[in-house]
């Protein structure tokens, strides 16, 4: 299964809008994050808009570029929850994995519309324990999930104590 994670990153690509350079596997997180935060970073600019808002038109509008990659995660987190003794070990795995830009890009679609569903997994196995929060668009947006999604993320714990 972990094959088939990997198999999947690199079959995603992605079209950079500016040059027409098609973006190959996990560099297409990296992308996808970028444009999600310039878009906000230009609307914000010239309206008040709520952040799940537009979080939720932009997963609407560009969602379908990994929207195999989300299911098939969410399905791997199902199947380890629903194996007692492969649940901590292959979670572990499982998130060792992912890189830093799959994790914001996680982060933010699983706070909204039908990535709600991945939200119990996310918080049962701390999905976000190396979540590097400092590239979120804003700390604040911590708030949407419960410690028990950060695990011992340090970074977390000092933004929870007010020391960010």
């Amino acid at each position: 299964m972990l094959s088939t994670v990997n198999e999947i990153v690199e079959s995603i690509d992605v079209v950079n809008s500016s040059n027409g350079k098609v973006i190959k596997g996990r560099d297409c997180f990296r992308a996808f994050v970028m444009r999600h935060n310039r878009q906000w970073d230009k609307i914000t600019n010239n309206e008040n808009t709520e952040f799940n808002a537009f979080n939720i038109s932009f997963f609407d509008q560009y969602g379908y570029e990994f929207a195999h990659y989300f299911r098939f995660l969410f399905n791997f987190f199902r199947f380890i929850d629903e194996n007692e003794y492969a649940q901590k070990r292959h979670s572990r795995v499982l998130r060792s994995i992912l890189s830093d830009y799959e994790l914001i890009l996680i982060f933010y679609n699983c706070n909204i519309g039908p990535g709600t569903n991945f939200r119990p997994f996310i918080e049962k196995y701390a999905l976000f324990d190396n979540l590097p929060v400092s590239r979120l668009i804003d700390l604040e947006h911590l708030q949407y999930y419960p410690s028990s999604a950060f695990g011992g993320n340090s970074d977390y714990v000092k933004w929870e104590s007010g020391n960010t």
